[in-house]
């Protein structure tokens, strides 16, 4: 069996979730779009590079595993923190590939006002 390595995000001031307040399941419209779920003193646990459990520190604390590994975790006290989604696609296309590296090229040989 593989070792996994873990990080535990603690005390966090706001956990902002894409959890709507209300019960409906699915994808969200409209003015739906614009609700955050909080949770105020939050914790997240992440297990080989995926989220496993998200919740309040209160109740990420009594859970048997974490009780029984702690001391293997990576543990990141976010006291007074915002921790949200990020949601990063950073890819490109090779077509695009040739004329942003010219073009980023161009950008760094350039000289800057200071230097003339």
């Amino acid at each position: 069996m593989r070792k996994e390595s873990a990080l535990f995000l603690i005390n966090i001031g706001q956990l902002l979730t894409l959890r709507a307040s209300y019960a409906k399941s699915g994808p969200r419209r409209g003015p739906a779009l614009k609700q955050l779920g909080i949770i105020e003193d939050g914790a997240v646990l992440c297990l080989g590079g995926k989220i496993v459990s998200v919740g309040t520190t209160k109740d990420a604390l009594r859970d048997p595993w974490l009780k029984k590994n702690r001391k293997k975790v990576l543990e990141i006290d976010c006291t007074g923190k915002v921790v949200l989604p990020g949601f990063v696609d950073s890819h490109t296309h090779p077509v695009f590939v040739s004329p942003r590296l010219v073009d980023t090229v161009r950008q760094q040989l350039r000289p800057s006002p200071a230097t003339g």
